[in-house]
């Protein structure tokens, strides 16, 4: 997931607030996060850094401007392995020359399954609960579904071939063809 760190923790705070309110898929500002938006504050600008991309914003700047910005740095990010692209506020998936554009419950799927910390997998109950927060009752054959609706959707579209499977309620990803 995507974290915010910054040298005025008001700042941090007020912002992953504000990008919560407008995207609402950033990662627990009390966990460590895969990736961090840098914001470092000095008298005359901030300072931020995002994928080896940084950028000076002078000071004063309206919510709306800043939001602008940090959303464009978000929708230039990628993960790349192979020829596989993903690109999770885009919603994209990129596969030898082809894109398509994922619902948003499969891009949450995805997006949490490649961006954890998790790397030998994520637990099948916290997966449903970030995919669905506000359920009652976990009905973990909607997630089962969705995950295969995932397969499938990008097997007949871009001729990708991904294998996400559960180990002792762990689910693990393979990319491959």
């Amino acid at each position: 997931m995507i974290g915010i760190s910054s040298n005025d923790v008001f700042i941090e705070k007020k912002i992953f607030s504000i990008l919560i309110q407008k995207e609402g898929f950033l990662g627990n500002p009390d966990q460590d996060s895969l990736y961090k938006i840098n914001i470092q504050k000095n008298l005359k600008n901030l300072t931020i850094s995002f994928n080896k991309e940084t950028i000076n914003v002078p000071l004063p700047i309206n919510v709306d401007e800043l939001f602008k910005i940090l959303n464009n740095l978000l929708q230039s990010f990628e993960l790349k392995f192979g020829e596989f692209v993903f690109a999770p506020f885009r919603q994209t998936v990129q596969f030898k020359g082809k894109e398509v554009f994922l619902r948003n419950t499969h891009n949450i799927i995805l997006r949490s399954l490649l961006m954890t910390k998790e790397v030998e997998g994520m637990n099948k109950k916290k997966l449903y609960q970030t995919v669905w927060p506000n359920d009652k009752e976990m009905q973990i054959n909607k997630l089962d579904t969705h995950i295969t609706n995932i397969k499938n959707f990008l097997s007949e579209e871009i001729n990708l071939q991904i294998r996400i499977f559960s180990e002792k309620n762990i689910i693990k990803i393979q990319l491959g063809n």
